[in-house]
């Protein structure tokens, strides 16, 4: 039967548990079911958990190994209750995270029904845990201290200060020290007091004095008697304070140093020991710390530098005591001894007083403690001077015979007359192969190895020298190797002699095998030389080392039809050219006295008196020794080739005129496009200087956008035998844009391959320019000739139907209006007809002398008529008379007029300036109109231009400022133009007077 809230608990019931200072649950049914659980209950289990509405097993999967579980079904079925007293449980308290360990204080209790039978369980508990883990902790430093008491060195203790000196607590190890058990020494019977020194008693009781009431304690040295009766050495470092009596107590450590003060003792002995042994010894020598600083030196050290202070610790490196070329390795050896800690050992030389650096031999050992640290050096300057120079001379000595005997590859021996044995050195068996063991020292073991045909000729020689009065001897014979093959060698010897008699013998034996080898191999190569010599198809010579000619070749005599008499020497300069035989002998004999390779083309004469040119050289033949012992030369026919070079070179030459006189600008290209070379034009067409600007770049780079595909395109038909062709258009390498025409052409090699690309560039910028005014041009010229022709015609038409109707007043209106037409009409085809005439060079001119206001005052005159609302005004000087062609100038004035008035549509003012200068007249027209922008005005001149800004509200075909220029620059002056956008335009010209 499940248990009723409303049945068990009142309200008031609930808000107590639920308010409780203890954790609180209530469980129901034999599967405890968690039907309340107060805050504290849900903060030690976690806050997070939902556990309401489930069983314990559900709620608390992590109890169902602990026991717990159980513990419920126990108190459940039994109806006993189960108190728990620091219980560890561990808690899932936020998921997925690790349990944790809580200690708790709790009691199950069964809650019954009014009928007596169990219902549920009530959870009453306490969270224990930080009271648990602080008494662990408090445990755990009180077993580490007791543990630490035990076993310190030496002992601790606690005592009375008053008398007796009563032992409060002691520590195991005072008994390693006074031998006392812990039970004896806090008993009544043991004072500490009078175990200690009489000597050091008072000293004890004056340091424990001096420290009450002090916060630093005492630290004092003395002796305490064992309970076996000996006296042992202890420190006693302590403090004296009250108790919770008020009674004075003191604590303190003990330890034993009895050991260390024998040590100490026995260390001054030994101290006072070495000390006496180092002044007495005849070396001076020193001690040093574990980091090498030298902390003493004896007697004889200061002896030997006298005067010279600051040598301790490491001063001696800075006094100038060493040797400057043996400082740096005594630093660096006494420095890898201490970083090691090997014995030190070293050779120097240092310096006396007297200022002689003598040699010495530097020693110094380790002394170690017992733990094997290096506490000392013990070390000793060894005067080793004479013997070092002894040495020197031995070595000197044993040096130059072993140098005399390894330096050559000769076999050395001293042969022993009266003994009959050799010695050899080490080169018999490097040389013939003899095993050391095998080497023999008796004389028969040589003659038993020379070649029994050589054997009667040697003895004969030896037994000549003995018995003569030779210093020296000398022969060539065959010796037997280790292999068991002869060798031939050269014996030379030198006879030492006491009393006229011979007693050694000293010489070597040389392997001339190579020798005798290089001997025939010379005999058989001069014979192949000589075959090769007269076969090969060039003449050859050779020298001596002054250029004196010994030997021609066969050829040479065929050729020269002479012979080695009239040649040799000098004399080959009878078949020289004369017009070139000073120039050759000249520069082959600087090559002959500077040991140069001689080179030179000159023309030779052959048998039959006709000349042919060769190309000569001659190259030194040197020893071993770098010195020239011949020269060899020969004379190459060219005379075939340099006429095929002269074509060649022609044809070359021909070739780089054609491709230099070019208007187009040519590239080679490699088969990836990279720029090989480029013509002058080609550079002049780009605006570069410098061609290494573009070597090697990419030509396809030099384009972009749809014109660098079409550079592509082409160069990949070229690479592929075909012909490439586009316009396109780019900057030069300053910014200037051009229109180009492409043409890409394959370069075939020999056997018919592609080898390189060829790339054409034509400027067509201006042609460009001309196609592009020729359009607005025709554009153009069809309106303005359109126009007239089309009002004409329309006045013609109106006029024949006034006729029909006798409307005669009318009539003269449009006859007016039609003449106005045809006047335009004609002034555009006479500017066409001008502009052809320019062209064509046929624009006829009639110079006369006039005054300047002949042309002035008629255009002006025609130009008010021609506009009603612009003034005219005139300045300067009209009088002057001036030689030009009236007709024409009068045309430039109305022209210039004419534009000044149309492209002043708001301003009505217009100036004509004349302006007397020396030798000429300046004559100006000013306006005050739209005026030109500044980047057109430098093509206000050509042909067909016309400003863009005016071409919506002005006619005109862009011919009369093009037609003023050229009638003026026939005039030898210039017709030139200030303008100023939105403020007016002044154009100017010079004309000479008359």
């Amino acid at each position: 039967m499940e248990l009723n809230k409303r049945e068990v608990l009142s309200s008031k019931v609930f808000d107590v548990l639920m308010h409780s200072p203890t954790f609180t649950a209530v469980l129901s049914g034999p599967d405890h079911v968690i039907e309340m659980a107060n805050d504290l209950y849900m903060l030690t289990v976690g806050p997070e958990r939902q556990i309401v509405g489930k069983s314990v097993k559900e709620a608390f999967p992590e109890l169902e190994s602990q026991g717990f579980i159980d513990l419920l079904d126990e108190v459940y079925t039994t109806g006993k209750p189960f108190i728990g007293n620091e219980l560890g449980v561990d808690l899932l308290r936020e998921p997925g995270k690790a349990t944790v360990k809580v200690y708790v204080n709790f009691i199950y209790y069964p809650q019954r029904n009014d009928q007596g039978d169990i219902i549920g369980i009530v959870v009453h508990g306490i969270d224990i845990t930080d009271h648990v883990l602080s008494r662990k902790k408090l445990e755990e430093s009180r077993q580490t201290l007791q543990n630490l008491i035990t076993n310190i060195p030496g002992g601790v203790y606690r005592y009375n200060y008053s008398d007796p000196w009563n032992f409060v607590f002691v520590s195991h190890g005072m008994k390693s020290i006074c031998e006392y058990d812990m039970m004896d020494l806090e008993g009544p019977d043991v004072v500490w007091r009078e175990l200690i020194h009489e000597e050091d008693k008072q000293r004890v009781l004056t340091a424990l004095e001096e420290s009450l009431g002090g916060s630093e304690g005492y630290n004092v040295t003395y002796r305490i008697k064992s309970k076996s009766g000996k006296y042992r050495w202890v420190t006693d470092r302590g403090q004296v304070v009250y108790d919770q009596y008020s009674h004075l107590i003191a604590e303190g450590i003990i330890s034993d140093i009895t050991d260390k003060k024998l040590a100490e003792e026995l260390d001054q002995k030994n101290q006072l020991l070495f000390r006496t042994y180092a002044e007495a010894m005849p070396h001076m020598a020193f001690v040093a710390n574990a980091k090498g600083d030298i902390i003493y030196y004896n007697k004889r050290w200061y002896d030997y530098i006298e005067g010279l202070e600051g040598t301790e610790g490491w001063g001696w490196k800075d006094k100038s005591i060493h040797h400057p070329d043996d400082l740096a390795r005594t630093i660096e050896s006494w420095g890898k001894s201490l970083e090691s800690g090997e014995s030190y050992e070293i050779e120097y030389r240092l310096r006396r007083f007297d200022g002689e650096y003598r040699w010495h031999l530097g020693r110094a050992e380790p002394i170690r403690n017992k733990n094997g640290e290096i506490e000392l050096w013990l070390g000793s300057n060894t005067d080793i001077h004479n013997q070092k120079q002894t040495e020197e001379e031995l070595r000197i000595s044993q040096e130059r015979f072993n140098l005399m005997t390894q330096a050559t590859n000769d076999i050395v021996y001293d042969f022993d007359v009266k003994k009959r044995s050799f010695w050899w050195n080490d080169n018999l068996v490097t040389i013939f192969g003899y095993p050391t063991q095998e080497l023999g020292r008796d004389v028969d073991w040589w003659t038993n190895r020379i070649h029994p045909d050589d054997i009667p000729r040697v003895n004969k020689l030896i037994k000549s020298v003995l018995k003569g009065s030779q210093v020296s001897w000398a022969a060539e014979y065959r010796f037997k190797s280790g292999d068991g093959a002869y060798t031939d060698v050269l014996n030379r010897g030198y006879v030492w002699r006491e009393d006229g008699k011979p007693v050694r013998i000293i010489g070597t034996m040389i392997d001339i095998t190579p020798r005798k080898q290089i001997e025939k191999a010379l005999q058989e190569s001069e014979a192949r030389f000589r075959a090769l010599a007269d076969n090969i198809s060039q003449l050859a010579w050779m020298a001596d080392a002054n250029g004196n000619i010994h030997w021609y070749n066969k050829r040479w005599y065929d050729y020269t039809g002479y012979g080695l008499e009239e040649m040799k020497g000098w004399g080959w300069k009878k078949v020289h050219h004369p017009d070139y035989v000073n120039a050759v002998v000249e520069k082959i004999s600087i090559c002959f006295k500077n040991g140069q390779v001689w080179e030179d083309t000159f023309p030779l004469r052959n048998r039959n008196g006709n000349y042919r040119w060769f190309l000569s050289r001659a190259i030194p033949i040197r020893d071993e020794n770098g010195l020239i012992t011949q020269w060899f030369g020969t004379n190459t026919d060219i005379t075939e080739q340099l006429g095929i070079e002269e074509a060649l070179r022609k044809s070359e030459e021909f070739n780089r005129r054609i491709l230099e006189s070019t208007p187009d600008g040519i590239k080679t290209l490699d088969l990836d496009g990279r720029l090989l070379s480029i013509n002058k034009q080609g550079l002049k067409m780009l605006e570069i200087d410098d061609f290494t600007q573009l070597k090697g770049h990419e030509w396809f780079e030099l384009w972009s956008g749809k014109y660098k595909k079409e550079a592509i395109n082409c160069f990949r038909k070229a690479k592929n035998g075909e012909l490439g062709h586009f316009e396109g258009t780019k900057p030069t390498l300053r910014g200037k844009q051009k229109w180009w025409d492409v043409l890409v052409a394959p370069i075939y090699d020999g056997q018919g391959n592609v080898d390189r690309v060829i790339e054409v560039s034509r400027d067509i910028t201006e042609l460009k320019e001309v196609n592009r005014q020729k359009d607005e041009f025709l554009s153009i010229a069809s309106h303005e000739l359109k126009t007239p022709v089309t009002s004409i015609k329309g006045s013609i038409q109106i006029i024949e139907r006034l006729l029909e109707d006798q409307n005669y007043e009318l009539i003269g209106k449009f006859v007016t209006k039609a003449e106005l037409h045809v006047d335009k009409l004609l002034s555009l085809i006479h500017d066409l007809l001008d502009v052809s005439k320019i062209q064509s060079g046929k624009l006829e001119f009639n110079f006369s002398e006039f005054s300047l206001i002949d042309i002035v005052e008629d255009c002006v005159e025609q130009m008010s008529h021609q506009s009603k609302k612009h003034i005219i005004n005139v300045k300067g000087d009209l009088s002057q008379t001036i030689r030009g062609d009236k007709v024409r100038l009068e045309q430039v004035m109305c022209n210039l007029l004419t534009n000044a008035i149309k492209y002043s549509p708001d301003y009505d003012i217009i100036e004509v300036e004349v302006t007397d200068a020396v030798d000429e007249v300046k004559i100006a027209i000013i306006d005050k109109g739209i005026g030109i922008p500044e980047e057109k005005i430098s093509q206000i001149f050509e042909k067909f231009f016309r400003v863009e800004d005016a071409l919506h509200q002005f006619q005109g075909v862009g011919l009369g400022l093009y037609i003023c220029a050229e009638i003026i620059s026939r005039h030898d002056s210039k017709l030139e133009v200030f303008s100023e956008l939105n403020r007016g335009s002044t154009f100017f010209f010079s004309l000479p007077k008359a």
